[in-house]
């Protein structure tokens, strides 16, 4: 998770290289795309950890997509044989896969474009 840090560090390496003009242009954009890249990979290990805790008969754990409003992002939980799906405070307010903010997201995309098929493209 040293996206943003590696970004960071080679913007200012070249902004006080002699003859330097400042930042580099379109360090805004590059710092955005990594903070958002660290924090998808931070919210997959915080699942990971909630999914790591012990609990009878419980075999492991699975894995499955959640879009959210930063983009997709691996979610972990228990795996317990004959249970069912488990309750996890990971999906507390997804459904289909999608959060809360997410669905918004998408739907005021699909209102401002004339379809939820444009919105589907433009989102992908």
């Amino acid at each position: 998770m040293a996206n943003l840090s590696e970004v960071v560090s080679a913007a200012v390496a070249e902004a006080i290289e002699p003859g330097g003009s400042g930042l580099p242009e379109g360090f805004d954009a590059a710092a955005f795309e990594a903070a958002t890249a660290d924090l998808l990979e931070h919210l997959s290990l915080v699942t990971r950890t909630l999914a790591a805790q012990q609990v009878a008969g419980s075999r492991g754990m699975r894995a499955c997509n959640v879009l959210t409003l930063m983009g997709q992002v691996s979610v972990y939980r228990k795996y317990v044989p004959g249970s069912g799906r488990p309750e996890s405070p990971v999906f507390s307010g997804c459904r289909g896969r999608a959060t809360q903010s997410a669905r918004k997201a998408v739907s005021r995309c699909g209102a401002t474009l004339g379809s939820m098929q444009e919105a589907s493209q433009t989102i992908e």
